[in-house]
C-alpha cells in the first residue's frame, strides 16, 4: 500500500473518531437536559470518551509505522 493512501486511510479513522466524539456529546447533552445523568456525570464520561479516542488514534498512528 502506498504511502498516500495509508495517510487517507489515517485521515479518514480520524474523522470518524472527531465524528463519533461529537455525536457521543450530542448524546450527553440529551441525557443531562432529560435528567438522566447530571452534568458533572456528563462531563466525566466526555472526558473518559475523549481519552478512548485518543488512545484509539495513537494505536491507529502506530500500526502506521
Amino acid at each position: 500500500v502506498k504511502k498516500g493512501h495509508i495517510e487517507k486511510f489515517l485521515k479518514k479513522a480520524d474523522n470518524a473518531i472527531q465524528e463519533g466524539i461529537k455525536k457521543a456529546d450530542e448524546v450527553l447533552e440529551d441525557a443531562v437536559e432529560f435528567g438522566a445523568m447530571t452534568a458533572k456525570q456528563a462531563s466525566k464520561a466526555s472526558k473518559d470518551i475523549r481519552k478512548q479516542a485518543k488512545k484509539r488514534k495513537r494505536g491507529i498512528t502506530e500500526k502506521r509505522n
